[in-house]
């Protein structure tokens, strides 16, 4: 036991621990393509996350702006998509990485987007449908659907991906496609006219059913349960319809609209449709005020007590279950939360300290059932900084470099 002055006791009590989590999918999401991490950041991630008993890794490898994740199959996509020669996660990395992260009880989940946010078109420009196009931070290129071997790659290049990462799951996210990049493209123009297909939420629609038809299956039979994808609002190319998809499909829910108590709410609208879901859109770690409270969202509130700049004690007021709307059943569907770490602006120099301490109040939400059933105040109170500041201190010790919460020290820190 870490006393508060630095001493270390081991009691000869007897000792009875009754507790269990809330939900079983308690993840951390953190994007490489923005900004490569090396590995030993993400290791020490994860010894952060065994701390705070979080259990899924959410590796966002690939996106618009880099392509640093191996492929033996297309090696030519880390050869001429990652920043450099060194910022390459290799397969060896990969395999690396999972294994440490399972003898710390944590499932690592690629994060695959498609099909926009593409870094393929680097090296396979024939597959995307506008390999030119800028804009959208980098991120606007998609890939072209219309294309046969747009699919073979997709089925080639998952099926190889779901080998390394050996995970029941793959996240293929489907979010943001930028419709300037399927207006710049002849080809898609022709097969949407060709085709009767009158609008891109409808092409989206199109490419989600035959990737569920061609694609899933094979990835099916080498080990996935069930897709992942992001935010479904049915608002066509912003997030993937439902209706192609899967009925075990799980719903990452994100955005300014995630807890909307009305026809507007994204959790409301994915688990009324009976999909399981997780909540993401209330933990971005990467911005220090969260996105949402500019347009009034509800959990938004003066900084407890003056010293803090960054938004963990509103992550710690979010209940994710408490629109009325809801049936238990549909409560039932929601299986966790998600931290985000994404990449922008975080790099190797900041991506840890601005994950811890902040993340604890996602695992607490994740782990523990509403303050309000614990006896606890909704906003963090002085008990909760002394915990969170303990368990800075705690993960210093252990070598993961950690922000602060409030002026203190810390004994016996490994971090230098």
């Amino acid at each position: 036991v870490y006393e508060k002055d630095g001493t270390i006791s081991l009691p000869n009590v007897g000792v009875s621990i009754d507790d269990k989590p809330r939900w079983s999918f308690r993840a951390l999401k953190i994007d490489t393509s923005r900004h490569f991490l090396p590995v030993p950041i993400l290791k020490a991630a994860l010894d952060g996350m065994e701390a705070a008993k979080m259990n899924v890794f959410l590796w966002h490898a690939v996106d618009g702006n880099s392509f640093p994740l191996e492929s033996a199959t297309y090696p030519d996509l880390t050869h001429k998509g990652a920043y450099d020669a060194a910022s390459v996660y290799t397969l060896a990395d990969v395999a690396d990485v999972v294994a440490y992260a399972q003898a710390r009880g944590v499932r690592v989940v690629p994060e695959l987007d498609i099909p926009g946010h593409q870094g393929v078109g680097y090296a396979r420009p024939e597959l995307v449908a506008c390999p030119l196009l800028e804009g959208f931070g980098g991120n606007a290129r998609a890939l072209d659907v219309t294309k046969n071997a747009t699919y073979e790659f997709l089925r080639q290049w998952l099926g190889e991906m779901v080998e390394a990462f050996g995970d029941p799951q793959v996240n293929v996210y489907g979010d943001e496609v930028q419709a300037s990049c399927w207006e710049a493209s002849p080809t898609v123009q022709a097969f949407m006219k060709a085709h009767g297909i009158a609008d891109y939420a409808a092409l989206a629609t199109y490419f989600w059913a035959r990737f569920v038809k061609e694609v899933l299956p094979s990835l099916r039979k080498k080990g996935v349960d069930s897709l992942i994808v992001g935010e479904a609002r049915q608002l066509g190319t912003d997030g993937p319809p439902l209706a192609p998809l899967p009925a075990d499909t799980l719903v990452e829910v994100w955005g300014p609209d995630s807890l909307e108590q009305s026809a507007n709410g994204t959790l409301r609208g994915v688990l009324q449709a009976g999909f399981k879901a997780y909540l993401g859109g209330t933990f971005y770690l990467d911005q220090k005020v969260p996105h949402t409270c500019a347009s009034g969202w509800p959990y938004c509130a003066p900084h407890l007590g003056g010293y803090h700049e960054d938004d963990w004690e509103n992550m710690l007021a979010v209940e994710p279950l408490g629109d009325p709307e809801l049936t238990a059943a549909q409560k039932a569907n929601l299986v966790g939360v998600c931290a985000e770490m994404w990449g922008e602006q975080i790099g190797p120099s900041n991506a840890l300290t601005r994950i811890f301490p902040r993340v604890l109040a996602a695992a607490e939400v994740g782990w523990s059932g509403p303050r309000s059933e614990r006896g606890l105040a909704t906003r963090a109170d002085e008990s909760t900084l002394a915990r969170f500041q303990a368990l800075a201190c705690t993960l210093n010790r252990r070598g993961v470099p950690t922000a602060h919460i409030r002026p203190g020290h810390c004994r016996f820190s490994m971090v230098r």
